[in-house]
């Protein structure tokens, strides 16, 4: 009894220490980093260094198993779903390369495809990487000057689009305008391919490319020579994934074969398990999506998606095609979330997701009514910082206790940066940087190691300008993530905001993120994007707060809004913000399209440059108007008044 009550005692004291230090969460995530890093090296050394190579894998293995299930409209009915088994998309994949090859389509080339989520999308892919070729995944939501940045960077051959893009297409073959040439003068081969016939098209040179299903000639359906993709390499480009354009034109992100391959760390962080169904929820364009797919091609599993996300009809699409796991952005959960209850909300199979961007008021209400453990991380498409928490702490992004900084010299650092200037404070004794304490805010920044950042395609300038050298030690070089977050003293680690996002008024910093956060407790808001805009005459001041804003249906009427909500709303925010955090403006919008991209990150830098002149601006203006209490209506004599500074700010 006595050595029973030692042990008892002994076992507590070690969860004690454990619950304080984390000791068993930095195990569980070195233990996932050496897996997956055996993962890779075991690829590596069979010759399997392409993503091709791994489906090649599977199909020998599970030719007749489905490894694409599709449904073109969202919780339709069982009777809609479409599978094709590894074999068959072997063969449409083959059929799609000899097409390629066809057009002029060499190994190292470049093509750009414009397509929704559809099966083509994915046809095209593994097609381009068995002739040794590489993709730009374009945004399908991209048009005019946009577009023809996106296709013009990718130095693309051939631009393949869907039948459902041919108005984008049309629009960019015939631009002319900023000084921008369209398609037409660019002599960019066209063609367009789809599983439904190509419809006539407003301009000419298109090349013809036949519908699928008439390529059905053995020459067309046979396997494609290996020999074509001798040069591809781990390093070798898989695709160029787009920024989401937020702070200027989109860069596009060179992505190797190897990278993908660790894709399958998600595996052994439990977010998805091996032989489960992942529906890959976003755009297919956005490495967030590519991760479901990746990880699918990694390990053999099936992937489950639709042609467009539906919130209303998200859990019978999952209950429909058996969907186990899914990668998400945190704004789709949102939306989830506030749909109307519904039968199929316990009524499927789901176990897990795994993402970034929830927000705190959305995490617990969700896992509770769908019975969905979330697992929450930070990342970037670049991909050299990250961390994850799949431990089920609310509201934290990762965990790093003294485990992992002692035994992984990747660990990503926070440190000190200088909130005006946004360059990293250095010690002025050593010259070095300066890590953060807990709980302070700080620049996340990620060691270069091995070339893991693997740059902006054909853009050495903005490449250049993530990396900062002599950071804890001379000759080391690091890469800036360009987000500030803090950790806590127990080792959890959480997302602030965007740096530039955090604006300087009055001498304070003020965080877009907190001020959003505070603004979505209002019970007649939508959705805010807040950011900070200058003055005219006042630059010294700094940035003034500033908040475009959605009401929800009820008050969308103005005059609703205006009698009620922003009277309510002003008073809310006087309890909830310090005055020098409070919007001083509102910019009222009718629909989130219209201050966010595709991938929900808010628009800024354009709603920044069109500052509140209301001779400029079309949508409602609002002024905070201390002296009367509240938002009033920003009328070109307010808006003189103010420049002018005789308004109380």
């Amino acid at each position: 009894m006595h050595t029973l009550l030692k042990l008892g005692v002994a076992a507590g004291a070690a969860y004690a220490v454990d619950s304080q230090l984390g000791f068993s969460k930095d195990l569980f995530m070195l233990n996932a980093g050496r897996q997956t890093l055996k993962f890779v090296e075991q690829e590596m050394a069979a010759g399997r260094y392409s993503q091709i190579d791994r489906f090649l894998l599977h199909v020998a293995r599970k030719p007749n198993e489905p490894f694409l299930v599709y449904q073109e409209e969202a919780g339709s009915g069982v009777e809609t779903v479409k599978q094709w088994t590894w074999k068959e998309v072997d063969i449409e994949s083959n059929k799609i390369a000899h097409l390629l090859l066809h057009l002029g389509v060499r190994p190292g080339d470049m093509i750009a495809v414009l397509y929704q989520n559809t099966p083509e999308f994915i046809f095209i892919m593994l097609a381009t990487w068995k002739i040794g070729a590489s993709c730009a995944l374009l945004n399908h939501h991209q048009r005019g000057r946009v577009l023809l940045h996106s296709v013009g960077v990718s130095r693309a051959r051939l631009l393949l689009f869907e039948a459902a893009m041919s108005d984008a297409v049309a629009e960019a073959y015939e631009w002319n305008e900023g000084g921008v040439s369209g398609l037409k003068e660019r002599g960019l081969q066209l063609a367009c391919f789809s599983l439904t016939a190509p419809p006539d098209f407003p301009f000419p040179h298109l090349s013809f490319c036949p519908n699928i299903i008439d390529l059905e000639h053995p020459l067309w359906c046979a396997a494609v020579p290996a020999e074509l993709r001798r040069a591809v390499g781990p390093k070798s480009v898989a695709y160029l994934v787009y920024t989401s354009g937020t702070t200027g034109m989109p860069k596009a992100t060179n992505l190797s074969h190897v990278r993908l391959c660790t894709t399958v760390t998600f595996r052994y962080l439990d977010v998805f398990r091996e032989g489960e169904r992942i529906y890959p929820v976003g755009p297919f364009f956005h490495f967030n999506a590519q991760i479901g797919i990746m990880h699918g091609l990694n390990l053999g599993d099936t992937i489950c998606f639709t042609r467009r996300f539906s919130a209303s009809n998200f859990f019978a699409f999952c209950a429909q095609t058996g969907v186990n796991c899914f990668p998400f952005v945190g704004e789709f959960l949102r939306f989830i979330l506030y749909t109307p209850p519904s039968p199929w909300d316990r009524n499927h199979k789901v176990r897990s997701c795994g993402g970034n961007g929830v927000r705190p008021d959305i995490w617990g209400p969700f896992e509770q009514r769908f019975g969905v453990r979330i697992n929450e991380g930070y990342g970037s498409t670049e991909g050299v910082v990250g961390s994850f928490n799949p431990f089920g702490k609310q509201g934290a992004v990762g965990f790093q206790g003294i485990l992992v900084k002692a035994l992984n010299p990747q660990t990503p650092r926070i440190v000190k940066i200088d909130p005006i200037t946004e360059e990293l404070v250095r010690d002025p004794k050593t010259g070095f940087c300066i890590e953060c304490s807990s709980g302070e805010p700080g620049e996340m920044i990620g060691r270069f190691i091995n070339e893991n950042f693997e740059g902006y395609f054909g853009d050495d300038k903005s490449t250049n300008k993530k990396f900062v050298r002599d950071v804890f030690e001379k000759g080391d070089t690091w890469w800036r993530s360009g987000d500030l977050l803090f950790k806590d003293w127990r080792g959890w680690v959480y997302f602030v905001d965007r740096i530039g996002d955090t604006f300087r008024w009055k001498g304070e910093n003020v965080s877009t993120t907190e001020v959003r956060d505070v603004l979505l407790g209002f019970s007649d808001l939508e959705d805010a994007n807040v950011y900070g805009v200058q003055i005219p005459g006042l630059d010294g001041m700094g940035r003034t707060g500033t908040a475009a804003v959605i009401f929800k249906d009820h008050v969308r009427n103005p005059e609703a809004y205006e009698r009620k909500s922003l009277r309510a709303l002003s008073q809310y925010v006087k309890r909830q913000l310090p005055p020098y955090a409070i919007p001083r403006f509102l910019r009222v919008y009718q629909n989130f399209d219209a201050v966010s991209t595709v991938t929900f990150k808010h628009r800024k830098v354009e709603l920044q440059k069109e500052g509140f002149d209301p001779s400029k601006i079309s949508e409602r203006l609002y002024f905070f108007d201390e002296g009367k209490g509240g938002y009033v209506s920003l009328t070109p004599e307010v808006y003189n008044t103010i420049v002018a500074g005789k308004a109380k700010l």
